[in-house]
């Protein structure tokens, strides 16, 4: 019953753990792939099912649940400061995006030593909501409050998907930002530029527009050859240009077009990916974004020839018209 995904997910090799079956597929509810997950409406992975001392089920999310929510689903009572954070922070029912002016609340302190910050938030934090939790991953320290920095961290773009006008780049915003991580770009931005127009007095369109662009292109039939060297674990995919050379690295793991997606986003350009079909299971790399200065072209060609002895891969650095979200700023 798994020869199937063997082959399209894990490059036709056994899979090294167990495989639970969830029962026959005339079992399944529909609207699920199967009985038990149906069951427990679990549509994506991993999902948490919240149980109460009766063993009913009170609540199911995607998402980690921040402690006052928790409270508030099993009927705890939830302290004034966390109830005055959430009326302040907390997006409305069709909010896309809310920016919150200085002077911050009180509770903001309160909010960061509940949840273990070690640092004072900084003048400017991004917070994402996502209609049930707010998650302050998007807080960042020592990061500029321009809406350069905004986009790439509020709203998620790469620097390769906008494009801004110099007056626009550096543009203060100040302030926290809670962004709804449902929307589309498209909604983010409008919202984003209706703010801008109302407490800053400019008003700025966002446009797709397609314009010529550096872009990756990745092709061929994934096979993994690890690195040979004694100082580095051999389970890595390393996407730099001497894996010898470096203290650390950002490790992660995923499939072949979240490694090939990572790798743009580490070289600011965004990738096309024509690698053959199907591709490998899980893949482990590690990676550095790579320097600009004078030696980056020799650095770049370096990495993506390293990259393609461990991979197989087909590289090639081309110019192509791509989408990029172009700000104008109107009269």
């Amino acid at each position: 019953k798994i020869e199937i995904y063997q082959t399209k997910l894990w490059g036709g090799q056994a899979l090294p753990f167990a495989v639970a079956l969830d029962g026959k597929r005339s079992q399944a509810i529909p609207g699920y792939r199967g009985a038990t997950i149906g069951a427990y409406m679990v549509k994506a992975f991993p999902t948490y099912v919240l149980i109460d001392k009766k063993g009913k089920i009170v609540h199911c999310t995607s998402k980690i649940v921040e402690p006052a929510k928790l409270e508030a689903v099993l009927g705890i009572n939830t302290p004034n400061w966390r109830k005055r954070f959430a009326e302040v922070y907390s997006l409305g029912k069709g909010e896309i995006v809310k920016r919150i002016a200085p002077p911050f609340i009180s509770e903001r302190a309160r909010y960061q030593k509940d949840f273990g910050w070690s640092e004072p938030f900084p003048s400017t934090s991004w917070f994402r909501f996502d209609g049930w939790d707010m998650h302050d991953s998007a807080v960042k320290l020592n990061t500029p409050n321009d809406l350069g920095a905004t986009l790439r961290i509020g709203l998620e773009l790469r620097s390769y998907e906008f494009d801004l006008p110099p007056e626009l780049e550096k543009m203060s915003l100040p302030g926290d930002w809670i962004v709804n991580s449902t929307a589309s770009q498209e909604e983010k931005l409008k919202a984003l530029a209706e703010i801008i127009r109302r407490d800053f007095g400019k008003t700025v369109r966002f446009e797709k527009k397609m314009m010529d662009r550096e872009v990756l292109v990745a092709r061929g039939r994934f096979s993994f050859q690890p690195i040979e060297s004694a100082e580095r674990e051999k389970r890595f995919v390393y996407l730099v240009d001497d894996p010898n050379a470096y203290e650390w690295f950002e490790e992660r793991s995923g499939t072949l077009k979240e490694m090939l997606k990572a790798l743009g986003d580490s070289l600011g350009t965004p990738v096309l990916d024509m690698t053959d079909r199907p591709g490998p299971g899980l893949i482990a790399w590690a990676l550095r974004s790579l320097p600009q200065g004078p030696a980056r072209q020799t650095t770049l060609k370096q990495l993506l020839e390293n990259a393609s002895r461990q991979t197989n891969l087909l590289f090639e650095i081309t110019r192509q018209s791509v989408g990029v979200w172009v700000a104008q700023v109107e009269n």
